[in-house]
C-alpha cells in the first residue's frame, strides 16, 4: 500500500511540479521522499537536502473559466485633444432647397449721387408737322426791293369800243409835217375758246380776226400765202380753280410751242409754271401753278404755204384753258 501509495504521490508531485514550475529544492526534496518511500517506511526527518536545479518548464495547462465580472472602475482622466485630421473630399451638392417667404419691405434707401450726362442719342425722326399756330401781328413794312427787268412785250389787245366824241377843242398851233408812215394791214389774230388739252394735241381756234389776204385760217391754225419775215406771238391762260389730282416726276414738264409744218420753231417753247415741294418724310409735290398764264413772241422767215400751229407738250392730264394766236407780216 505504501509503495503504491508513493508512485501516486510521486507521479502528483511530478505533474505539479510541470503544470507549476514550483522552484527546483522544494521539488528535489519531494523527489527524494517520495523515492525514500518506495523502499523503506519512514525513518526519521533528515537534513534538508541542497536546492535543485530549475525543472524543465511544464506543459502550458488548459485555461481556466472566466472569471466574474468586476465592478466597473472609475472614470479616467480625460485624455489630450487628439491632432485634427486631414480635410475630407467635398461631398456632393445638395438639391436646392424651396424659396423662402419673402421679407419685408426695407426703408427706402437714401437719394444717390446724380450721374454724369450720357453720350447725346442719334437725332430722332422727324415728327410731323404741329397745327398752324395763331396768325401773328403783322410785321413792318420791309425796304423797297431793286425794280426787276422788264418785261418783254405781251400781244397787243384787241380794239375797244369807240368812245363818245369828245367835246371839239381849240384848234392848235400847226406841227411840223411828219414822215411819211406805213399802215399795218397785213396781220390776222386766232382766239381759242375753253378747251381741253391733252398732251401732243394741237389748240384748237374758233375765231379769227383779220384784214389781210396774206393768211387763211383753220381750226388748228393759219397758212401764210407769202415768203417773208413775220413776228408769232401766242398766249396761253389756264384756267383758275383747279385742282392737282397727281404728282408730276421730274422727266415731265408741261409746255406749248410753235409748229411749222409739224416742225417745233427753234426758241418757241415756253414751259408752264410749277410748283415743286419736298417736306421730308410729310409732303413730295410737283404740280402746275393754277391759273398761272403763258406767252411767247419771236420773229421768224417763212416760207410760202407754211402752216403754224400752237400745240401742247408733256401734258399728262387734260388741261381746260383758252388761247390766243397772232401773226404779223413785217416785211
Amino acid at each position: 500500500m505504501q509503495s503504491s501509495a508513493g508512485r501516486t504521490s510521486f507521479v502528483v508531485v511530478l505533474l505539479l511540479a510541470l503544470l507549476t514550475g514550483v522552484g527546483g529544492g522544494a521539488l528535489g526534496a519531494v523527489i527524494v521522499n517520495a523515492s525514500s518511500d518506495e523502499k523503506s517506511s519512514a525513518g526519521e526527518t533528515g537534513a534538508t537536502g541542497a536546492p535543485g536545479g530549475p525543472g524543465a518548464d511544464g506543459l502550458a495547462g488548459e485555461p481556466g473559466l472566466d472569471g466574474a465580472a468586476g465592478e466597473p472602475g472609475a472614470d479616467g482622466a480625460a485624455g489630450r485633444d487628439g491632432i485634427d485630421g486631414s480635410t475630407g473630399p467635398t461631398g456632393p451638392a445638395g438639391s436646392d432647397g424651396s424659396d423662402g417667404s419673402d421679407g419685408a419691405d426695407g426703408s427706402d434707401g437714401s437719394d444717390g449721387a446724380d450721374g454724369s450726362d450720357g453720350a447725346r442719342g442719334a437725332p430722332g425722326v422727324d415728327g410731323a408737322p404741329g397745327r398752324d399756330g395763331a396768325v401773328g401781328t403783322p410785321g413792318r413794312d420791309g425796304v423797297d426791293g431793286l425794280n426787276g427787268a422788264p418785261g418783254r412785250d405781251g400781244v397787243d389787245g384787241l380794239n375797244g369800243a369807240p368812245g363818245r366824241d369828245g367835246v371839239n377843242g381849240r384848234d392848235g398851233v400847226d406841227g411840223r409835217d411828219g414822215v411819211d408812215g406805213t399802215l399795218l394791214l397785213d396781220w390776222a389774230e386766232l382766239r381759242a375758246p375753253q378747251q381741253d388739252v391733252g398732251d401732243g394735241r394741237d389748240i384748237q381756234f374758233d375765231s379769227v380776226q383779220t384784214e389781210s389776204d396774206l393768211f387763211h385760217a383753220t381750226s388748228s391754225g393759219l397758212t401764210v400765202a407769202e415768203a417773208g419775215y413775220y413776228r408769232l406771238s401766242y398766249s396761253v391762260q389756264p384756267m383758275p380753280g383747279q385742282v392737282a389730282t397727281m404728282s408730276l416726276p421730274p422727266t415731265v414738264s408741261p409746255s406749248f410751242t410753235l409748229q411749222a409744218n409739224g416742225v417745233p420753231l427753234a426758241d418757241s417753247r415756253r414751259y408752264r409754271p410749277m410748283i415743286n415741294v419736298n417736306v421730308a418724310l410729310v409732303l413730295t409735290l410737283r404740280t402746275l401753278l393754277d391759273a398761272a398764264p403763258v406767252d411767247y413772241s419771236g420773229v421768224y422767215r417763212l416760207d410760202a404755204g407754211t402752216v403754224i400751229a400752237l400745240k401742247a407738250q408733256d401734258n399728262p392730264q387734260l388741261t381746260p384753258l383758252k388761247a390766243q394766236l397772232t401773226a404779223e407780216r413785217l416785211g
